[in-house]
C-alpha cells in the first residue's frame, strides 16, 4: 500500500517524507512512501494513507477539505514533528477530515501503532479478504496440513479462500498436493523487477481446487528467502501481491515456514488480521514455543488477533490445560486457544491425492470447523457463512493431478 505525503514547501515536504520513510523502514512496514505536492496529488489515485507535512498543515489549512474530497477512501494524517498542536487546533483538522493527529509528543512506537491501525482500516473500507498467517517454532508441527485443513473448512461453509504457500526451500503444500507446477517463475520475475505486477501475472500463480475458483493454492516465487531479503522492494511487492488477492478472496491462508527469516515473518505478522500459531504436546516444542511467543508477540500488529493450536498428531503428550495456560501466559492477549485431535489416516495425507479433510475423522473434522468459525469471527466473516455445519462426508476437491472426481 501507498503513503503519500504532501506539502506545499519543498523543504519541509522533503523533511517529513524522511521522517516517515524512516519510520516504514525501521519497522519493515509494508508501505510505500513517496512525497507531492498538493497540485501534483489531484492525478494519485492509489493513496492509501496521506500524510499531511507541517506547511500545509499550519499555513495552508483551507486545502485540506479539497484532497479529502478528491480522496474521500484515504486515511489523512496531520504530522507536525517540530510542534505541538492545541486542542482547538486539532478539532479543526477533524471538521477538515483530518482523521489521525502526529505532532512533536507523538512517539516513534505510537506513529508505528497507528499507521497499522490505518492499513488495517483501509483494508476493511475497500472491502479486503482476510489474511490469516499460520505459523510454528519447528519444522513438522503440522501448519501445512492445519493451513490446508482451515481452507478446506472455510471454503465448505459457503466462502472463497486461497492458501498461499509461502515454502521457498520446499514447497511442501504444493508437493503434498502433488501439483504439476510447484513454484512460480512469473511470481519470482515480479519480485526480480523483471515483469511489472499486474493482477492477471498474479492470476497464474493459483492453481484452483475447484471448477468455481473459489478454493485455490498460491504457488510460491520461485526464488529463496534470501533474494526476497536482499532486494530492497521485493517485500512489499509481495505484499501487494497478497493484496491483490485480497479481492478475489474472501480469505486468504498464508503457509509461513519456521525456516521463515524473522525480518519477513515480522512483515506478514505486520500485515495479518489474525495469527495462528501451532504447537505440539511435547516438552521441547512448548518450551521452544514460550520463548518464541516472547519473541514475537510484540510484532503481531496491534489489530490483528492471536490464535494458538495444539496439534496432538500423537498420542497423549501434555494436557490441553498447559499448552492452555502456557499460551495464555506467554502472549498478551490470545482470542484462542484449540486442540487438533490425533487422526492416524489424516497423517498421511500427503501425497495421497486426497486432502487433510477429505482423510479426516469426523472428530478432526469438528475441530478444523470449530477452527474456522473463530477465525471467521475474529476476521469478521462471519455474516458471509452460507452453510454453519460441515457435511458429515467431504467431497473430494478436483486436485490438478488427478481428475474431478479425485479418482486416479
Amino acid at each position: 500500500m501507498k503513503i503519500v505525503v504532501l506539502d506545499t514547501d519543498a523543504t519541509t515536504r522533503s523533511y517529513c517524507y524522511q521522517k516517515i520513510f524512516e519510520i516504514v523502514n525501521n519497522h519493515k512496514l509494508p508501505f510505500t512512501v513517496i512525497s507531492s505536492s498538493p497540485d501534483g496529488f489531484e492525478t494519485e489515485r492509489e493513496a492509501a494513507i496521506v500524510v499531511l507535512g507541517q506547511s500545509l498543515v499550519r499555513k495552508h489549512t483551507a486545502q485540506i477539505a479539497q484532497l479529502k474530497r478528491h480522496h474521500p477512501k484515504a486515511l489523512f494524517i496531520s504530522y507536525t514533528p517540530d510542534y505541538r498542536l492545541s486542542l482547538g487546533f486539532v478539532e479543526k483538522l477533524a471538521l477538515l477530515g483530518v482523521d489521525e493527529v502526529f505532532d512533536a509528543d507523538t512517539s516513534e512506537s505510537e506513529i508505528k501503532k497507528r499507521l497499522i491501525f490505518g492499513l488495517h482500516r483501509v483494508r476493511q473500507s475497500e472491502g479486503f479478504g482476510g489474511l490469516v498467517i499460520v505459523t510454528s517454532v519447528k519444522g513438522g508441527a503440522g501448519c501445512t496440513s492445519i493451513a490446508m485443513g482451515m481452507a478446506e473448512a472455510i471454503y465448505l461453509k459457503g466462502l472463497s479462500v486461497c492458501v498461499i504457500d509461502f515454502d521457498l526451500e520446499y514447497q511442501n503444500l504444493s508437493r503434498f498436493l502433488m501439483l504439476k507446477t510447484i513454484s512460480s517463475q512469473e511470481l519470482a520475475d515480479i519480485l526480480y523487477g523483471h515483469r511489472a505486477l499486474s493482477f492477471e501475472t498474479v492470476l497464474t500463480a493459483i492453481v484452483d481446487l475447484n471448477q468455481e475458483g473459489t478454493i485455490g493454492i498460491c504457488l510460491p516465487p520461485a526464488l529463496s528467502f534470501e533474494d526476497i531479503i536482499s532486494r530492497d522492494k521485493a517485500l512489499q511487492l509481495y505484499a501487494d501481491i497478497l493484496n491483490m488477492l485480497s479481492h478475489k478472496y474472501d480469505a486468504l491462508i498464508l503457509d509461513l515456514p519456521c525456516s521463515c527469516p524473522r525480518s519477513i515473518k515480522e512483515t506478514f505478522m505486520t500485515l495479518c488480521d489474525l495469527g495462528v500459531l501451532v504447537v505440539n504436546p511435547e516438552p521441547v516444542s512448548l518450551v521452544n514455543f514460550v520463548n518464541f511467543c516472547a519473541r514475537v508477540k510484540s510484532r503481531f500488529n496491534y489489530a490483528a488477533s492471536v490464535g494458538v493450536i495444539s496439534n496432538r498428531y500423537i498420542e497423549g503428550g501434555i494436557p490441553e490445560r498447559i499448552i492452555k495456560a502456557q499460551a495464555e501466559e506467554s502472549l498478551n492477549a490470545v482470542s484462542f486457544v484449540d486442540a487438533i485431535p490425533f487422526c492416524s489416516k489424516a497423517r498421511y495425507w500427503a501425497g495421497s491425492r486426497r486432502t487433510f479433510l477429505n482423510l479426516a475423522s469426523s472428530s478432526l473434522r469438528k475441530a478444523m470447523e470449530t477452527l474456522a468459525n473463530k477465525s471467521l469471527h475474529c476476521l469478521n466473516l462471519q455474516d458471509k457463512v452460507v452453510r454453519p455445519e460441515l457435511e458429515s462426508s467431504v467431497k473430494p476437491l478436483a486436485l490438478p493431478s488427478v481428475s474431478l472426481d479425485n479418482k486416479g
